[in-house]
């Protein structure tokens, strides 16, 4: 084992510039707030509780989640004491005197508490009185440690009445979303060296759980039979499920929604499309439901179609070009919705009934961690926690006149960070087939032309917004480098509509494969980027592109893929989610002549002569670390110059401090060996 502080390959004191940059960019607030996430809205009160993000300065992991109490009006904050070592996805009950939320005890992860004493309330968390806190309020679990509930709590949400708390709860052995570094569920007390045994047992799956909150003793009650991987409530004796046959993370491609009668445990399929579904939701009354539909690469980057029903019946709803992406119901008929028309988050109401668009506000800032999220509010402005290019994540209301900030993370951090964080602008280029093309240039603060490297993001069906530019730690490191940096949003991406992410499916590494290039011509015609110095890095799809495109164009001086696919054949055969090929490519993985062979890298590798960088994680199930391997082989038999970096204890991406400083650095001295920048001797010389 080797690390980049110790490997005599790279630049000596190379690591320790990368480590300073992001530890200065990482530098909170007093707060220690780093980021804020999952607003739930206070039903009458001018409060929110939301989950922060706060810096842990002397660990590994680089933050912990907890729930926090903000006053909307005067910006006071304060963490909730539950007693556990991190909380989060918090949920008034209907009435606003009481608060579930998730909680992560030391001892048993995924626990549910509640708070149970009448005259609980916000106020007397946000004064800071500990006495009167300790008399007003106390943590009660939720979840007894027996079947089905030794398994991680993922969702909780109240029934309209206050009486009944529903829980998701993926039991052990279902498996994690690849936004969320794939794995799995283990159980209470699991050793490392157990095994993963496949295929997985029908307990390995996600199960919808009761508790009630007016018979506290009573045991949780398991509710459904097939798998749930999202859910809403409709009534007070009815939800809306998102449900598979199987529990393994592939079947959520082929999701139905359903709904759930309480009482008689019948279920009603509502709506069971050829593509993905995400965010079933309820008018208050049950009368109406709505959900996201559409294509989409991964759980837990939510897009679509607005699709609004009553029974069996629906519709698609016009939602003025806008991508939608979060939805609430703010009455009967009033939907809250927000969503990406091309670079730009709108927010806005709609009327189910007339289709009326009242919209709230747009801009070339954005919400959300992966996709623009709002927080509803019904009679008053709804909360948002925005963000954009030197705006940190900050905590605010959508008002007639602008936004209001509350809650700001800026600290030295972000200051630092703006300081070397450029200039973002959006671009807009012409693919080969006449389709216009939209990207993100950030350009360091030196004089062009630049080395210049493309960044892909991974989905396909995902997209880069102006996001805060902390967000993304591979950016920051290269711009603050000296490097040009192009975020192209190929056909496939977020943003444009239902069409436009069809352009994708079925054709992978086909028609995006120009508009990625034409976005680098663009650069280089206008001057802004040296044509002898342009590279090329992604993850996972992007990971995929970064092997491809080098197999397809000689323009790249060099390349860096992370967590990619290079094996089209071999990845269905391995993956713990080969429903995703079998959708996005065309043909069968038996087939010589499909494009699970004529779309693999590691099929076309004797046409790439680009210095290929690839990096993996060990415990990725998404793209096992075989994707890399076999293509780092292939290159090396060929004679071309390639390296393999695989990281033991990661899955999809990094999340250690380490880990990511590392990746980071060899990322970095990659292009520099290749491709330097005309700021690397400066940086260097400060570095040691």
């Amino acid at each position: 084992m080797v690390s980049a502080a110790t490997d005599p390959t790279l630049p000596p004191g190379l690591e320790r510039w990368v480590a300073g940059h992001l530890d200065r960019c990482r530098t909170p607030s007093e707060s220690g707030i780093e980021d804020v996430s999952e607003v739930a809205c206070h039903p009458t009160l001018e409060v929110v509780a939301c989950t922060v993000a706060v810096r842990q300065p002397e660990e590994e992991r680089p933050v912990r989640r907890h729930v926090a109490l903000v006053d909307l009006v005067t910006g006071r904050h304060r963490l909730l004491d539950v007693g556990e070592p991190e909380s989060r996805g918090a949920a008034w009950l209907p009435d606003g005197r009481r608060l579930a939320l998730v909680a992560t005890p030391a001892d048993r992860p995924g626990r549910a508490v509640v708070t149970a004493a009448a005259d609980w309330s916000p106020a007397t968390w946000l004064a800071g009185d500990r006495a009167a806190q300790r008399r007003g309020q106390h943590w009660q679990p939720v979840l007894a440690a027996e079947p089905p509930t030794p398994g991680l709590v993922e969702v909780c949400a109240w029934s309209p009445s206050g009486g009944r708390l529903a829980l998701l709860v993926a039991l052990p052995g279902a498996e994690i979303s690849d936004v969320h570094g794939t794995g799995s569920i283990g159980a209470p007390g699991d050793q490392s060296w157990r095994p993963r045994v496949l295929p997985a047992p029908a307990t390995a799956r996600r199960v919808l759980c009761l508790w009630s909150s007016e018979r506290p003793g009573d045991p949780v009650e398991q509710v459904s039979a097939r798998n749930v991987w999202e859910h809403a409530w409709s009534t007070e004796n009815s939800l809306l499920v998102l449900t598979s046959d199987g529990g393994g993370e592939g079947a959520w491609y082929a999701p139905r929604l359903d709904h759930l009668d309480l009482t008689t445990r019948a279920v009603t399929p509502l709506h069971q499309p050829a593509y993905q579904l995400a965010q079933p939701r309820s008018a208050p009354d049950g009368s109406r439901w709505s959900v996201l539909s559409g294509v989409q690469s991964d759980r837990g980057l939510p897009a679509g179609d607005l699709v609004v029903g009553r029974g069996s019946r629906h519709r698609v709803v016009d939602t003025r070009g806008v991508h939608s992406t979060d939805h609430h119901w703010l009455d009967n008929r009033t939907i809250l919705l927000t969503g990406l028309r091309g670079m730009e988050t709108v927010v806005a109401t709609m009327d189910a009934e007339t289709d009326f668009w009242d919209e709230i506000w747009a801009g070339d800032e954005t919400s959300g961690e992966y996709q623009p999220e709002v927080a509803a509010r019904p009679g008053r402005a709804p909360a948002v926690v925005l963000e954009g290019h030197r705006r940190p994540p900050t905590l605010g209301i959508l008002e007639p006149l602008g936004f209001r900030q509350v809650l700001t993370t800026t600290g030295p951090g972000a200051s630092h960070q703006a300081a070397v964080a450029g200039d973002t602008t959006t671009v807009t280029w012409t693919s080969g087939d006449g389709l216009d093309i939209e990207g993100l240039l950030t350009l360091p603060g030196v004089p062009g032309p630049h080395p210049l490297v493309v960044a892909i993001h991974g989905g396909p069906v995902h997209a880069w917004r102006p996001t805060w530019a902390g967000r993304d730690p591979h950016v920051s490191v290269l711009v603050a480098s000296g490097y040009a940096v192009l975020r192209p949003n190929p056909r496939g991406s977020t943003g444009r509509g239902s069409e436009f992410v069809a352009g994708v499916y079925g054709d992978m590494g086909g028609a995006d494969v120009e508009d990625v290039l034409a976005g680098a011509r663009l650069l280089i015609d206008r001057g802004i980027a040296d044509p002898e110095r342009i590279g090329v890095t992604g993850i996972s799809y992007g990971g995929f592109l970064a092997c491809w495109l080098p197999c397809r164009s000689d323009v790249f001086a060099a390349a860096v893929a992370r967590s990619p696919v290079t094996d089209w054949v071999t990845q269905h055969l391995t993956s713990n989610i080969p429903e995703f090929d079998a959708a996005f490519l065309t043909g069968d993985w038996r087939d010589p002549t499909s494009q699970y062979r004529t779309r693999s890298p590691l099929a076309a590798a004797e046409r790439c002569r680009t210095p290929l960088l690839l990096t993996a994680g060990l415990q990725d199930l998404a793209t096992p670390v075989s994707q890399a391997q076999v293509m780092h082989a292939a290159l090396s038999e060929l004679g071309v110059e390639s390296a393999l970096v695989v990281y033991p204890d990661q899955g999809h991406g990094v999340w250690s401090v380490g880990t990511l400083v590392d990746q980071c650095t060899r990322m970095l001295a990659w292009f520099e060996r290749f491709m330097p920048s005309d700021r690397s001797p400066d940086r260097l010389s400060t570095a040691g």
